[in-house]
């Protein structure tokens, strides 16, 4: 079951943090329904503010 087509869980932002660094990669998180994609190593204020954006 996906979580974005699940009207239980469709408000719950989902942000992909990978190794995988690839812009093929990025693009398909992105174009699987994550709202963020984020490359390790990651910077955790980057992380936080995309956590805080998401949520506003």
């Amino acid at each position: 079951m996906c979580l974005k087509t699940n009207i239980e869980s469709s408000h719950v932002p989902i942000i992909i943090l990978s190794a995988k660094s690839e812009l093929e990669d990025q693009i398909l998180g992105i174009d699987l329904g994550a709202d963020a994609y984020i490359t390790k190593p990651f910077n955790m204020d980057l992380l936080k503010t995309q956590i805080r954006n998401l949520l506003n």
